[in-house]
Formats: C-alpha cells, structure tokens, sequence
C-alpha cells in the first residue's frame, strides 16, 4: 500500500491541501486496496527501474505486481490505482 500511496502523494496531488482516499474492502476471500488522488493517472505503468546511483526509482510497481494476485490503475481524474489479495 505504501508504494501506491508514495506515488500517488508525489504525482498525483497538486499541493498540500489536496486530500487522497484510502479505501480498504473485504469481499469473501478477496482484500481490495484502492487510492484515489486529485489528479489524472494516465501513466500509471510498469517501468524499467532506474538503479544507476544518481537517479534511483521505477520499483514501485514491480514490487506491488509481484505481490498482489491483481492490480491495476483508471486514469480519472480522479486518478486510482488499486491493488488485490485473495487470501
């Protein structure tokens, strides 16, 4: 969740006022995580991670896919990234 929430504080709100929603749902055996922020998200994507030392980034998301049973993202605005576990 941290990695959805950091990349969300950091391009998806326009200054320190904008508000971002957490929502947290069960439903039978499956946990549901959705962040919600102001702005679009139309980029929200896999990328190939940058690890040269100078700028070190781009493992957000492969941390999340390789974690959760299903993720995804709707560009908005507002813009939503969420993420699934079945347990």
């Amino acid at each position: 969740m941290s990695e959805l929430v950091t990349n969300a504080v950091k391009y998806g709100a326009n200054d320190d006022r904008d508000v971002l929603r957490v929502t947290i749902e069960v439903y039978g055996e499956s946990l549901r995580v959705e962040i919600e922020q102001p702005r679009q998200a139309p980029d929200l994507r896999l990328v190939e991670p940058r690890i040269d030392g100078r700028e070190f980034g781009g493992l957000g998301l492969i941390i999340v896919d390789e974690l959760a049973d299903d993720w995804g993202a709707d560009g908005g605005p507002p813009g939503r990234a969420w993420f699934e576990f079945l347990m």
